[in-house]
């Protein structure tokens, strides 16, 4: 039931098909519920939406997951005709940056699903493990929505990617937003490795500054010598 299932099944109801969404975690949404923080998109606003699309008649089984709860051969003998899957991308694309695997190391969705899923549990079991210090790696909506996220929690927050503030894939209201909640933005800065202590527990994230120069007529981003 996230975007795709939600597209497809509104369109579908539309069409006067019948239409059955399951859904493996208790509400609708998706990645717009878990992935996706309060603060930019509301869920009461999430809730009219699906509500609209239920409004077509379309029914929502939660708690049902595809495979486990119930099989394709199920589906079937129950007189469904065609399965359409829209299972999303829940798993992160992992980095090769040395030092990915060291204990305090997190990868976004991780913590936004963590976030969205249960704000008690997050409270109660997550934002310890996270310090009082958080360095963030990225330039997009996940990394400032994690940046946003643990400023709130009253974290220290830097934000590091190699490019300029203009290769930010984000508007300048969002950014503005950001910088007016603490959110120190490190720009012209390329990770190297995350260093790692003794214990496995990550202690630091070794940069490389990074500038423009000159190659064969074009402004590329270089390193900067003597620059970490």
């Amino acid at each position: 039931s996230g975007p795709a299932g939600l597209t497809a099944a509104a369109f579908l109801g539309r069409e006067l098909f019948c239409v059955t969404v399951f859904e493996s975690f208790p509400l609708a949404g998706g990645v717009l519920r878990y992935g996706v923080p309060d603060f930019r998109l509301p869920g009461h606003i999430l809730d009219a939406e699906i509500g609209q699309i239920r409004d077509l008649g379309i029914e929502f089984k939660m708690n049902m997951t595809v495979g486990q709860t119930v099989g394709f051969e199920e589906l079937f003998s129950e007189g469904f005709e065609a399965v359409l899957l829209c299972v999303g991308k829940s798993r992160p694309k992992f980095t090769d940056l040395t030092g990915s695997d060291a204990s305090g190391v997190f990868y976004s969705q991780e913590l936004l699903l963590r976030a969205n899923f249960s704000t008690e549990f997050f409270e109660k079991e997550f934002r310890y493990q996270l310090g009082s210090r958080v360095m963030i790696i990225g330039n997009g909506f996940a990394a400032m929505d994690c940046a946003r996220v643990c400023r709130r929690l009253g974290k220290d927050t830097m934000l590091v990617f190699e490019g300029t503030e203009e290769d930010f894939i984000l508007s300048q209201n969002e950014m503005a937003y950001a910088k007016e909640e603490g959110v120190v933005l490190d720009s012209m800065t390329k990770p190297v490795r995350i260093e790692v202590d003794g214990s496995g527990r990550v202690k630091g994230l070794r940069c490389r500054r990074m500038d423009f120069a000159d190659k064969n007529g074009e402004w590329v981003l270089v390193a900067v010598p003597d620059g970490e």
